[in-house]
């Protein structure tokens, strides 16, 4: 008779039941790790659009032009335009994220800073166009319950928060 007790590797019901225990923590731990990833493209995408925001307003005061920050919601993308240039652009929905905009006469689409003022522009649902002097930017992931909004108010200060 052989004496067994000197094998050495690992049995197969040793390697299927470590995988199964792989498998149950890996179906816990992923889900919330997208969302914490989702958070953090949340939180730069914020951040970029709000350093953005101060650079056009920065660049609005000192201009003779202004500046522009267009806002191309249907395809997710802005772009800071000085003049007819365009000074950079970026892509949201490259990254899963929607763009939205709000304000008390609708919907706008563009933010032109000028030296000491700023204003929000777009059209209403009847095709007539406004300007306001407070409203807000929405950003949202591609989980349905994370999101940012920057606020403008009359004053000229912007503030963001997150949504919950």
């Amino acid at each position: 008779m052989k004496n067994f007790t000197n094998q050495r590797g690992l049995a197969m019901l040793e390697v299927v039941i470590v995988a199964a225990i792989v498998a149950i923590f890996s179906t816990v731990a992923v889900p919330k790790m997208a969302r914490i990833l989702d958070k953090v493209q949340l939180d730069y995408e914020m951040k970029h659009f709000y350093s953005t925001l101060n650079l056009a307003r920065s660049i609005g005061k000192n201009s003779e032009g202004g500046s522009t920050l267009e806002i191309y919601k249907d395809i997710g993308n802005y772009e800071l335009k000085i003049g007819d240039k365009i000074f950079s652009s970026h892509n949201l929905s490259a990254q899963g994220m929607k763009l939205s905009t709000y304000s008390d006469s609708g919907a706008f689409q563009r933010i032109s800073f000028t030296a000491g003022n700023f204003s929000l522009e777009g059209t209403t649902s009847k095709s007539r166009p406004f300007k306001s002097k407070s409203g807000r930017v929405q950003i949202t992931s591609r989980f349905p319950k994370s999101a940012v909004r920057i606020y403008f108010d009359s004053v000229g200060r912007i503030r963001g928060e997150y949504v919950k």
